[in-house]
């Protein structure tokens, strides 16, 4: 009964959240809002129909219960298992480098910002007749702002990824880890009636010797953790073992008394400054850094996964300034990988769209080309995919409606594979078809019988990836004649 219960009340709240995520969307109202007046709605307070010990008021109304009663903690466990991933996933966009970016200011703000709204609720309670000790708890309360909520509404707003918003997370941050001393120092008001600072100290090196724990066996264990386990190409392999890794801080955070939002963000931020420290200090001990990205997409379609990589990828590009080239398959979903990137704070002449060659659709190549990124015509000599002939009739198209400066070529010339050299009776077979020669003795010839210049070769040989790795903007595309 337990396990049908629970199943009950998981359904009901999705049922209801995906209710108001439709009629507040329509409404133009934060979905956020309308996560809360359903919460008020199916909770113990009105409808009940979250089953808890508490008798609703409908219940109690009709004088008996219509849902099997079920503990409170199931419903506080939904509610923390919906704060880890939020703050996880804010972890992972709010890296460390960009946490000691904000920390100066945020550690001014959030003390003062605290201190004035604890003065104006214990003021507010000595105007209506509470004691001091009620007073001061007042204040307390509405001195710390929900994280979870103004992160959600900011990236409602799409404003997420403003430099404001960076400094709102840390702030926000600093009052979650300000929150744990005034808990203390309330609970000793109110149970001794002095301050209880011994409590306070001891609280507040505790919550020190986690915070340094957490970053330096993050930076040192999580990156051998997660390449040792990225060796067995699994993706579900690495998606436990994050989650675990997620999991498994959340609750020594909870088992420390701290909140569990506080150690779901901090292993997310350890995770993100990993992906970036490759490309500023080096993979692995090599000290050899990547002179660029790259994030690749299915055909026809960029999953779910695909498009956190992307995202992952733009947040990795915005703060290195690293360009990022992509596979597509097919030559399809370019346009939206441009998006994704572009839509993560990208310029859009950072990005190659790789395999671009995989279409002799010109309105698409136009379409990517007008938007400022460039386009890879990269597997000249692959013709199980496509003949030479109709890839150089598609670059010739391009030449014509003044696209030149935005078209980078190459031959997709793989000599390894995940990592691995290519066997070498794989690569006698491939020879002729990764010959890294074949775009200057067999390509440039045929470029220049289609009508193509020397000087437009050129362009595509040494200035157009000059300019893209040097990150010189583009300018606009001439109109079609």
């Amino acid at each position: 009964m337990h396990e049908v219960s629970f199943l009950q009340d998981l359904a009901v709240v999705m049922i209801a959240a995906g209710i108001v995520t439709v009629l507040f969307q329509r409404l133009k109202q934060p979905v956020v809002l309308g996560y809360i007046v359903a919460g008020i709605l199916i909770g113990p307070h009105l409808f009940g129909l979250v089953a808890t010990e508490k008798v609703s008021t409908l219940e109690e109304w009709l004088g008996f219960r219509y849902i099997v009663p079920m503990e409170d903690e199931t419903i506080e466990s939904l509610a923390e298992l919906g704060m880890v991933f939020l703050m996880f996933s804010l972890g992972l966009e709010f890296n460390l480098r960009k946490l000691r970016r904000v920390a100066a200011t945020a550690l001014v703000a959030a003390p003062l910002a605290i201190l004035l709204m604890v003065f104006a609720g214990y003021q507010v309670g000595q105007l209506m007749g509470w004691t001091s000790v009620s007073s001061l708890f007042l204040g307390a309360i509405i001195s710390i702002a929900s994280t979870s909520v103004i992160v959600k509404v900011l990236r409602e707003m799409k404003r997420d990824r403003e430099p404001f918003a960076g400094l709102i997370y840390g702030i926000l941050i600093v009052e979650d880890l300000l929150g744990v001393v005034m808990i203390v120092l309330l609970t000793g008001i109110a149970s001794t009636g002095d301050l209880g600072l011994q409590s306070m100290a001891a609280s507040t090196g505790k919550l020190l010797v986690f915070l340094v724990t957490v970053l330096v066996v993050g930076l040192l264990v999580v990156p051998r953790l997660l390449n040792f386990v990225a060796r067995f190409e699994s993706n579900e392999r690495l998606l436990v073992a994050v989650l675990g890794l997620c999991f498994g801080t959340s609750l020594v955070a909870a088992k420390l008394g701290f909140s569990v939002a506080l150690g779901a963000f901090l292993v997310g931020a350890v995770m993100a400054d990993l992906f970036i420290a490759e490309l500023t200090e080096g993979i692995g001990s090599t000290g050899v850094r990547p002179g660029i990205i790259k994030c690749a997409t299915s055909p026809d379609v960029m999953t779910e996964y695909e498009r956190m990589v992307f995202e992952a990828a733009a947040r990795a590009s915005v703060a290195t300034g690293a360009p990022i080239t992509t596979h597509t398959d097919r030559g399809t979903v370019g346009d939206l990988q441009q998006t994704v990137l572009t839509d993560g704070g990208v310029p859009a002449h950072r990005v190659i769209i790789g395999h671009s060659c995989g279409t002799t659709d010109t309105g698409y190549h136009a379409g990517i080309a007008e938007r400022g990124s460039y386009l890879g015509f990269d597997r000249f000599g692959i013709g199980a995919l496509m003949p030479d002939v109709e890839r150089v009739a598609s670059l010739v198209r391009l030449l014509d409606r003044g696209a030149g400066d935005r078209v980078v070529v190459s031959h997709d010339s793989v000599w390894c594979w995940r990592g691995e050299p290519f066997p070498a009776a794989a690569m006698g077979r491939l020879a002729d078809v990764f010959d890294p020669t074949r775009f200057n003795r067999e390509i440039v010839p045929m470029l220049h019988d289609s009508g193509v210049t020397a000087g437009q070769v050129d362009a595509l040989v040494v200035d157009n990836p000059r300019r893209f790795f040097e990150g010189e903007p583009l300018p606009g595309l001439p109109e079609p004649s």
